[in-house]
């Protein structure tokens, strides 16, 4: 009898152990200051603002992101359409291209750099807004 409760006790902790493990949220999630999950888009109005140049190469528009929690953008060419853009994070060589999105920022991210897609000169605006507070990764 008592290797049968032994037993049933193991089981229900293996039980126990394995939904635990299937209810934990995998990464780093953003919190606002009372600890829940940011789920909807609320800008900081002060940090929301669209850059407008015309350039073959260098730097769009720069983005401190140093304090902020999540940031949207978008790209566009003089006719308002969508424009294909690169979006450095730091100053690391690796980018995203795009039209734009939306990215949640750790706090090892000081700066978002856009740059033009393809060598031709073009006329871009980048518009971006960010989300201020809560805990970042």
């Amino acid at each position: 009898m008592k290797n049968i409760i032994v037993s049933l006790f193991m089981v229900f902790l293996i039980v126990l152990a394995a939904i635990a493990a299937v209810a934990a949220p995998t990464g780093k999630l953003v919190v606002d200051p009372n600890g829940n999950a940011i789920q909807e888009h609320s800008p900081y109005p002060a940090a929301s603002a669209c850059t407008t140049t015309t350039t073959t190469k260098g730097d769009i528009a720069t983005v401190t992101v140093t304090g902020y929690s999540k940031l949207c953008w978008e790209a566009s060419d003089s006719s308002n359409a969508a424009k294909r853009i690169k979006r450095h994070l730091g100053s690391n060589t690796a980018y995203m291209p795009g039209t734009g999105g939306c990215i949640g920022l750790n706090n090892n991210m000081s700066t978002v750099a856009f740059k033009p897609y393809s060598g031709a000169p073009a006329a871009y605006t980048v518009c971006t807004e960010l989300t201020r507070g809560g805990k970042t990764p």
